[in-house]
């Protein structure tokens, strides 16, 4: 920096400026300071953890037991339909759930006219009517028999255990009725008249419907 010759001046390098004059400070820029960006913490989570997928063996388990369930509506549905049809006369099986005690006495009734009936053939024709009688009960007390296997398949099913041995004692009614109607026959009008003629389409329908209850699906 140059001084003038009587020290009163200062030259600047662009000017002269009074030598006790405090320079004048040029304000230097700041440094930029740059900021690294902050990565941010990621985790890469497996699709194991983060898809929740259904258990397969929950599925099944639940598609399992459809069919059955089925087999139990069948049921409670067969009873709103014929398990009797005599002349086109038609009655469901609710109105055999009331009239089990008319069907009982007129069972009984009808035992008691074979024994009046004479002849060497009179062993044979009491066997015959015999059964008759069987399969005519077995048949109106069909619906008490099919409701209650029914319920109980509705427990079954609902604590997920086995219906097959229910299915199978349900088979074993129906087996024993048709047994007995083909073995059961009564001579009427010259004709040999089997209960087997006076079944609805509703008793088939409940007699078969437990067949659904061997399906696992």
């Amino acid at each position: 920096m140059q001084l003038s010759e009587d020290g009163q001046w200062m030259w600047n390098g662009t000017e002269w400026i009074p030598a006790n004059q405090p320079p004048v400070s040029v304000a230097q820029p700041q440094p930029t300071v740059v900021h690294a960006p902050v990565q941010q913490a990621t985790a890469t989570i497996s699709p194991e953890t983060t898809v929740f997928s259904p258990n397969t063996a929950v599925v099944e388990e639940s598609k399992r037991k459809v069919v059955p369930w089925i087999g139990v509506g069948l049921i409670f549905f067969s009873i709103l339909m014929p398990y009797l049809s005599v002349l086109g006369f038609s009655v469901s099986g609710l109105d055999l759930l009331g009239l089990i005690g008319e069907a009982i006495e007129a069972s009984s009734d009808l035992g008691g006219e074979s024994g009046s009936g004479g002849g060497g053939g009179e062993s044979e024709f009491d066997f015959g009517i015999t059964m008759f009688v069987v399969a005519a009960a077995m048949l109106v007390l069909s619906p008490i028999v099919y409701v209650l296997s029914a319920i109980i398949a509705s427990v079954l099913i609902a604590t997920k255990k086995n219906t097959k041995v229910l299915a199978i004692i349900h088979f074993v009614y129906f087996g024993l009725f048709l047994i007995a109607s083909v073995l059961g026959t009564v001579d009427l009008f010259e004709e040999d008249l089997s209960i087997l003629g006076f079944v609805g389409i509703g008793f088939y329908i409940g007699s078969l419907a437990p067949g659904l209850w061997f399906v696992d699906q």
